[in-house]
């Protein structure tokens, strides 16, 4: 038995010693692959449009497999493509792009209306309900936790043309998206969408998604590649109410009143036996027995 697991210990920690350099390999490619990116929108903002294209494709050949980090290589990509007026690059670039999350909000740094326009273009072409305004803006209260046994309640604030707001949740107990339409409330443009209890998770990921009056989306709050997280308390399993708990049920309490009936009971035992005339006061004051 002792050679087995000796045997064990240095399989494992062969294993080890051959991941760990695996690890720092992906690390410091993940790091090159973000200064590539950050290179490649400097070269964009200084129209070194030849220098971008090369810092962002190199970028995406280290990048891992992070989703999210490839879309934000794939939409500066895709602007360098377009302005240097190469059409079809940019339109493979936003496809791939969109097949990743057919709903990205797509913000060029300059705000060229050119550049919005030949974007949407390219959406609409293979998401039908989408007409994303980069400037309409979902402002949406997260509260710091939510508790794992009570519902969770998410207040978005929305301009028009939105007309219906939903929240999108997941989990890490659970790998679907799940939706909870939000409702309007009295104050004008604020919607209110309330989450069931999230049992046994310990954080969830949210973004809030709005549609126009034909049902197409036009504007989020974060997205499915990078959402918004909350953490999830665990139970409060005192009882009471959810502000503390019920007082009555804390230990501590019964201690002090415990301590506070034993000293009075003694008190008034004293007080009783030292006023007794029947008791006898010995010769000593006050009240002491002389014993013979």
């Amino acid at each position: 038995m002792h050679v087995r697991s000796l045997a064990l210990g240095s399989a494992l920690l062969f294993a080890t010693c051959l991941l760990a350099p695996a690890s720092a390999h992906a690390q410091r490619a993940d790091a090159q692959a973000r200064a590539l990116l950050d290179a490649g929108r400097t070269q964009y903002a200084e129209l070194e449009y030849g220098e971008a294209v090369e810092s962002l494709t190199g970028a995406l050949r280290l990048a891992s497999r992070d989703e999210a980090f490839r879309a934000e290589v794939l939409e500066t990509l895709a602007f360098t493509y377009f302005v240097m007026e190469r059409e079809d690059s940019a339109r493979e670039t936003l496809a791939q792009l969109f097949a990743l999350d057919p709903y990205y909000v797509v913000r060029e740094p300059s705000g060229s209306p050119r550049v919005s326009r030949f974007v949407e273009g390219v959406r609409a072409s293979t998401v039908r309900d989408a007409a994303i305004d980069p400037e309409v803006a979902v402002r949406t209260e997260l509260p710091r936790a939510a508790r794992a046994d009570v519902s969770v309640e998410i207040a978005i604030t929305v301009p028009a043309p939105v007309t219906r707001v939903a929240v999108l949740y997941r989990t890490d107990t659970s790998a679907s998206w799940q939706r909870v339409e939000a409702a309007p409330t009295a104050e004008r443009a604020r919607y209110v969408a309330v989450l069931p209890a999230l049992g046994e998770a310990s954080e969830v990921d949210v973004y809030v998604e709005g549609r126009d009056a034909r049902g197409r989306v036009v504007a989020r709050d974060a997205g499915p590649l990078a959402p918004r997280n909350l953490e999830v308390t665990a139970p409060d399993r005192r009882g009471g109410d959810s502000r503390g708990g019920d007082l009555a049920s804390e230990p501590w309490l019964w201690i002090v009143i415990g301590a506070v009936v034993i000293g009075a009971g003694v008190g008034i035992g004293l007080g009783v036996a030292l006023s007794d005339p029947g008791i006898p006061t010995g010769t000593l004051p006050p009240g002491t027995i002389q014993l013979p």
